[in-house]
């Protein structure tokens, strides 16, 4: 072979080579962290979900073809500014971070997450004496939820109430709630499911009784960010049924998490309207 033939061979080469790499970069996500799972109020520590994570990351990644990372958080604000800076293309997010943080980045629903820890699809108002939410209305109301003011007056209540209408008495902690009426230190809790649950097991909790209840809301959401392609976002959503099966049963069950499904993102709709922009 000649000098001139190896000259040509090598630039054929390296243009092979070019062309495959510029492939996989226009469908393959970047070696940085890929995906952000927030869940405020999740099970455990950040430091205890994050190996399930990783478990769970690896099986998208076997699906998808991709080196995929992810990042668990418990507080919205940590995850604010990853998603504003683009740091993250897929996110697995709770209803009332999702409807807030899609103020200010453009989030495309891709999927729905149902987690096998119950909360926050249906809320209540319990108490031991107020029947309706009348009896609640001018009366002092436990609640670890109020924080997210514009959530629950815009989504949970459903036109039923606004916070303003209690006498609110903030609590932390999800069975501390639950202990102030049980104590007679509120009237009224505002609640979720899992703290209905709870609220059965509690010694004098058969006292409780629920006053009102809120419409089910949508589960978790798995949102894609700015930063996923098109062609990113196609092949995640193909395989998000496949995620919890086979060999991703048990990375599934040890994140909490009972199935992975895509979603057009009408079950979305109405509580992104009522959360309003």
């Amino acid at each position: 072979m000649t000098t001139a033939h190896r000259f040509v061979l090598s630039l054929v080469c390296g243009a092979l080579v070019l062309g495959v790499g510029s492939a996989r970069a226009s469908t393959e996500p970047t070696a940085s962290t890929q995906f952000l799972v927030l869940r405020e109020r999740g099970p455990g520590s950040a430091a205890q979900a994050q190996p399930h994570v990783d478990r769970l990351m690896q099986r998208i990644g076997e699906l998808s073809g991709w080196s995929a990372q992810g990042k668990y958080l418990r507080r919205r604000e940590d995850a604010r500014p990853r998603l504003e800076a683009g740091r993250v293309k897929f996110a697995l997010l709770n209803l009332a971070a999702f409807l807030d943080l899609r103020q200010n980045v453009a989030l495309e629903v891709l999927g729905s997450v149902d987690v096998s820890a119950a909360g926050g699809r249906r809320y209540h108002l319990v108490s031991k004496t107020a029947r309706g939410v009348d009896g609640c209305r001018g009366q002092t109301v436990a609640s670890d939820h109020a924080g997210d003011r514009r959530f629950v007056d815009r989504v949970v209540a459903g036109q039923a109430f606004s916070l303003a209408d209690f006498q609110l008495r903030p609590t932390k902690r999800p069975i501390q709630t639950l202990k102030r009426v049980l104590r007679d230190e509120a009237t009224c809790a505002l609640i979720d499911d899992a703290q209905l649950t709870a609220a059965a097991k509690l010694e004098g909790g058969a006292a409780l009784r629920t006053a009102w209840s809120s419409d089910q809301l949508p589960p978790m959401v798995l949102v894609a960010t700015p930063g996923a392609t098109a062609a990113e976002r196609k092949r995640l959503r193909a395989q998000l049924s496949r995620v919890c099966t086979g060999p991703g049963e048990q990375a599934c069950e040890a994140a909490g998490i009972r199935a992975l499904r895509s979603s057009d993102g009408a079950p979305y709709r109405r509580v992104i309207a009522a959360y309003g922009k």
